[in-house]
């Protein structure tokens, strides 16, 4: 193969990794941001007013919106490492062992 050829060939395989990871790269901001918005509306409320019934149900509330990201981002970091070498691009081999 031809240098020029080969360059493109590389090109093209990078662009398609980066295309792959911007989506993940932009969802994971995006849950992060909001898990830092819940965190900080449960820390603003007036707890004094709140009867413990009340408090532990807004803390599960609050502690299942930051899991059900985290297993969002968790599936989508997976999909998209599992579709890599069907875009064309193959993950190195492993390091021989001694």
């Amino acid at each position: 193969m031809e240098p020029r050829r080969e360059t493109e060939s590389w090109r093209t395989a990078q662009g398609a990794y980066l295309a792959k990871w911007q989506g993940f790269a932009d969802a994971w901001s995006k849950h992060r941001m909001q898990d830092m918005q819940s965190t900080l509306e449960l820390a603003s409320r007036p707890w004094c007013s709140l009867d413990p019934k009340e408090l532990a149900a807004l803390q599960q509330k609050w502690l299942a919106g930051i899991i059900d990201r985290c297993m969002l981002d968790t599936l989508a970091f997976a999909e998209n490492a599992a579709s890599l070498p069907v875009a064309g691009i193959v993950p190195p081999a492993p390091p021989p062992t001694r």
